[in-house]
């Protein structure tokens, strides 16, 4: 989870969702803390600001059941607001399920997030596929506009397992690169261990491109 992302798809008006992790330990501990374990939550902002404390991070969210929310630092009882902060994030002391937290402890008590990275324009086209360790997937991919494109790959979500399974995800090495004769050009990679892996978006010519795919 990268704070960069979330302050881009902000920016950019994308929906963003996250997933409160169960920490493994039963849910008294998110209990203790407000949250709600195994649970999906809205994300609604993100911040690089300046705070009593220095530059911060800090991530807005909303509980879907509107109401239950976070009580540590920058809940709403939290003694570091200060009027003008408050104001800058849209503050309110309501129990309406909106709560802001930084995003160290948003790394601490949940688990995943996910980004629909989503315009007017875009076109959407998916396969299923399955993957051998140590064996890797080669797909060919043909563009034949110019345009921004995104590659992602997505796992099968740890909510299917079994709870005292320790379920990790796989790590992912996605790399794109275009087809220029008998040799490949290097376009993008990512390597990371999460449920959704993806690139960031791309301008690419019309042409023949390839995703390698090891997991």
């Amino acid at each position: 989870m990268c704070i960069r992302d979330s302050i881009n798809a902000d920016k950019r008006n994308w929906i963003m969702t996250c997933g409160a992790g169960d920490q493994g330990q039963g849910a008294d501990v998110m209990n203790q803390v407000g949250l709600v374990g195994s649970h999906a939550y809205s994300l609604i902002a993100a911040f690089d600001v300046q705070t009593r404390r220095g530059q911060e991070k800090i991530v807005k969210l909303r509980n879907p059941w509107g109401e239950g929310e976070w009580t540590g630092d920058y809940s709403d009882s939290s003694t570091l607001w200060t009027q003008e902060l408050k104001q800058q994030l849209g503050w309110t002391s309501v129990n309406d399920g909106t709560f802001l937290m930084t995003f160290d402890d948003f790394k601490q008590y949940f688990s995943d997030m996910q980004i629909c990275m989503y315009e007017d324009n875009f076109q959407y086209s998916s396969l299923k596929s399955s993957c051998n360790p140590g064996k890797p997937t080669l797909l060919s991919i043909n563009v034949t506009s110019p345009g921004q494109y995104y590659f992602t790959v997505n796992q099968q979500s740890k909510r299917k397992a079994d709870r005292n399974s320790q379920f990790k995800y796989s790590w992912v090495n996605l790399v794109i690169a275009k087809v220029v004769g008998n040799d490949y050009q290097y376009v993008n990679s990512i390597f990371k261990a999460d449920k959704e892996v993806w690139t960031d978006g791309q301008n690419l010519q019309p042409g023949q491109y390839i995703a390698f795919i090891e997991i």
